[in-house]
């Protein structure tokens, strides 16, 4: 699948106003609705204090499941322990099996950090 590396990133003038900052879209799908790209981010600095980081709802609106964004070194960490991970579509078969080492990334991102995984 089609990959992105997002790297070395400062975000400003970030605030409740925009959407959100990475937003995955429905172009970013296949036929087959399985998502099964090798995204990266790592060094993603907000300069302001910024709640909507990432989105995945509009990506599983319209039937992508199984999304998984590697973290590299902790920039999207919610816990702001800043440990690698994933971002993962909020769906049981995506966390069941990490236990409690998931976060929600808001109620409205349809996304959860995976720490250490």
């Amino acid at each position: 699948g089609i990959s992105s590396n997002i790297t070395n990133l400062k975000v400003s003038n970030f605030d409740s106003s925009c959407a959100t900052t990475f937003k995955m879209s429905p172009t970013q799908i296949y036929e087959r609705k399985i998502y099964t790209s090798r995204d990266q981010i790592n060094n993603i600095v907000f300069e302001d204090e910024a709640s909507k980081k990432i989105n995945l709802c509009d990506a599983m609106s319209h039937g992508a499941t199984s999304i998984a964004i590697h973290d590299l070194d902790g920039s999207l960490d919610p816990n702001e322990s800043k440990m690698s991970g994933f971002i993962v579509s909020d769906e049981a078969k995506m966390t069941t099996f990490l236990g409690n080492a998931c976060t929600k990334l808001g109620d409205l991102s349809c996304a959860q950090y995976c720490q250490g995984t």
